[in-house]
């Protein structure tokens, strides 16, 4: 199994610090995507097939599981067309009781998304920095041709971290995915988020 550094999950926590009185936006450092696609176990462009929430063993915390196909595999063990679980804090149970939280990811059954994962223990694959591990694929209005768009609602980037990089909307499939590879073979050196300790 792989090690994971302390260090490689502080993104998922500082993603979950939500602001308390006066507003209810989530503070979430920026991550630039060659820094996730170096510090994630696996990158995918997938299709969600099904999407379920359920109660966790302690019946305090719900959480949210989506069945993948796989459809491009760029980084990591999977093959193309195998199906894979991605689950993530957060949901609506069955009986209507709701868990959710500013950046919680967001994806519904038919949607095709770019995936940034951590494998878990169990074998099922949980988004390394929350909201922005999922860039959702849509065809350029213009154009027709593929992007990706991430979504940032309900979030404030904190700028003092964004090392002179603008988040991005949108940006083509074709140049998400030449990051994607520059990030898994030229890992952006001095990063906060891949540091050992």
């Amino acid at each position: 199994m792989k090690r994971h550094t302390r260090a490689s999950f502080v993104p998922v926590a500082i993603a979950l610090l939500v602001a308390t009185g006066w507003t209810s936006a989530a503070n979430m450092v920026y991550l630039p995507l060659e820094t996730q696609a170096a510090a994630v176990d696996c990158v995918l462009r997938g299709r969600v097939l099904e999407k379920s929430s359920h109660w966790l063993g302690d019946r305090v915390t719900i959480a949210t599981t989506l069945r993948v196909q796989v459809l491009d595999a760029m980084k990591g063990d999977m093959m193309n067309g195998s199906l894979v679980e991605v689950r993530y804090l957060g949901g609506t149970t069955p009986d209507g009781i709701r868990l959710f939280y500013e950046g919680m990811p967001r994806a519904e059954v038919g949607n095709e998304i770019v995936f940034f994962l951590m494998e878990m223990g169990d074998g099922r694959l949980t988004p390394w920095a929350v909201q922005q591990s999922f860039l959702h694929v849509r065809a350029n209005p213009d154009t027709g041709r593929p992007e990706v768009v991430r979504d940032l609602a309900g979030v404030a980037v904190l700028e003092e971290y964004l090392d002179g990089e603008t988040p991005f909307d949108r940006m083509a499939l074709e140049e998400m995915r030449q990051r994607v590879e520059r990030g898994i073979h030229s890992p952006p050196a001095g990063s906060l988020w891949l540091r050992e300790n």
